[in-house]
């Protein structure tokens, strides 16, 4: 098993049933970042996804997730209990899945910061999750979108694959993939050996699509549904 990281790095996926609970999701986009200000955390973004399979111009306005970094999983927890918004938030979701992370490898930045802790450790069987996040210029945006579908199959028929979704602060222009592989090597087989991939990246350079981007491999240390039944997200 591998160790555990400190500080404490953690996502959670939220699903929202119903106009009023998918509202107010919609709402805590800009309410939650000022309530958590002064709760502990290092890094925090609440963000919404795309339509579809989570990669599509369309926003998904029943599903979100919040990526933060904590000092320890104390502080963490501590604000679910304390901050009402997030009671709310959480009360409202009718599912709640969370993935404990640990930074493995990171290239990049994310609003101008490396906002993650990395530890060489060794990975000991646990599955590995990948978040790739860009900025993607004005100007590149309609060409960009145009590709999504492609990227969007090319990862789902890689082998080793579990699953992926698109999420970002705004995923018209702001956009990320979180993803999760069984191991190191079908994610590096799909990154490194895939020649549609391969392809996909050498063209993304050439056009020069992103203002910024970024790329995180993560150890998924545990992973748990807080609320509603286990699924896939």
């Amino acid at each position: 098993m591998a160790s555990i990281s400190s500080p404490y790095t953690v996502i959670v996926f939220c699903r929202f049933e119903g106009f009023f609970s998918k509202l107010l999701a919609l709402m805590a986009m800009a309410i939650i970042p000022l309530t958590t200000k002064k709760a502990g955390y290092l890094f925090f973004k609440l963000m919404g996804s795309g339509g579809g399979l989570g990669f599509d111009i369309k926003p998904d306005f029943a599903r979100y997730s919040y990526l933060s970094i904590w000092d320890s999983e104390q502080d963490f927890v501590q604000c679910l209990r304390t901050n009402l918004v997030f009671e709310l938030y959480h009360f409202l979701a009718k599912e709640i899945e969370v993935y404990h992370l640990q930074p493995k490898q990171v290239h990049g930045t994310w609003g101008g910061k490396q906002p993650f802790t990395v530890l060489d450790t060794e990975n000991d069987g646990n599955q590995l999750a990948v978040i790739t996040r860009a900025t993607i210029k004005w100007k590149n945006i309609l060409t960009f979108h145009k590709h999504v579908p492609e990227v969007s199959r090319l990862v789902s028929e890689a082998p080793g694959h579990i699953l992926s979704v698109g999420i970002g602060e705004w995923p018209f222009r702001f956009q990320a993939t979180f993803s999760i592989w069984k191991t190191m090597k079908d994610m590096e087989n799909y990154a490194y050996k895939n020649v549609a991939h391969v392809n996909m990246i050498t063209k993304t350079r050439s056009i020069g699509w992103y203002k910024e981007e970024m790329f995180a491999r993560f150890i998924v240390l545990k992973k748990w549904t807080l609320k509603g039944s286990p699924r896939i997200i």
